[in-house]
């Protein structure tokens, strides 16, 4: 396999904490949200001056042009491939900003959070409701999602 490093764009201090590959796309958190085109020959970056949250990276969701990314201050969501990002959060209905996990499935974002339950948004991620214990979560902090 290939080992991609500073040679190709990836920052020099920080490890990746999460990589996505959808056919020659790879997503890597890694101070931020790094992005190649072409399996990896290259990347760009995205951070917090491009709409993430936070550099912090902990889960990457891709569906079509969608972008979903969890970050410890919010959830990043970019509908133009990645060159600009809307950060949700409590504001948006998130229970927490620290967002561990994000799943998507049909029109439905899922975000798992660290003490704030699992917020749900049927519309796109304008707006989010929270499910907690109070709900029948064994817990308020979740780690992923998935959906079946």
């Amino acid at each position: 396999g290939d080992n991609f490093t500073v040679a190709h764009g990836l920052p020099s201090s920080t490890q990746v904490s999460c990589v996505l590959a959808s056919s020659s796309t790879i997503y890597a958190g890694s101070s931020g949200l790094a992005i190649s085109t072409d399996g990896g020959t290259t990347f760009t970056h995205r951070t917090t001056t491009d709409g993430l949250g936070s550099i912090s990276v902990l889960d990457i969701y891709v569906s079509s042009n969608a972008i979903y990314v969890a970050t410890f201050s919010g959830l990043a969501i970019s509908t133009d491939g990645g060159a600009t990002f809307i950060n949700r959060t409590t504001l948006n209905g998130l229970g927490h900003n620290h967002v561990r996990g994000v799943y998507v499935s049909g029109t439905t974002i899922y975000a798992a959070t660290q003490g704030g339950g699992l917020a749900i948004s049927t519309d796109g991620g304008t707006t989010f409701t929270t499910r907690t214990d109070a709900h029948g979560l064994g817990s308020l902090y979740s780690n992923s999602v998935f959906v079946k």
